[in-house]
């Protein structure tokens, strides 16, 4: 992943659109994140794909939490994991 900015879209933006881009790519990227299927199939139920994931980012922890039902727990993994994909087109610029 290369960090640039194209738009006012960051190089996560596009990884997780392009990459993350459907809904059981999404439930796929969160299993890896959390190890649970659970959390995974919340995200498959609620048809979440890359551009959904990026916009419940913003409040994410309130979101997460409160409008999926997710424990802490998974939520900070997933947190975690985004702001690691962050860094990493951050530093590759």
């Amino acid at each position: 992943m290369c960090g640039f900015s194209l738009f006012g879209y960051s190089a996560i933006t596009f990884w997780v659109v392009s990459t993350v881009g459907r809904c059981d790519e999404v439930g796929r990227w969160v299993l890896s994140v959390t190890g649970s299927e659970d959390c995974a199939n919340t995200f498959r139920n609620q048809d979440i794909d890359g551009q959904s994931l990026l916009l419940l980012v913003d409040n994410a922890h309130h979101n997460l939490v409160t409008l999926l039902g997710l424990k802490l727990g998974p939520v900070v993994k997933i947190m975690s994991a985004l702001k690691e994909l962050s860094a990493k087109s951050i530093n590759a610029s």
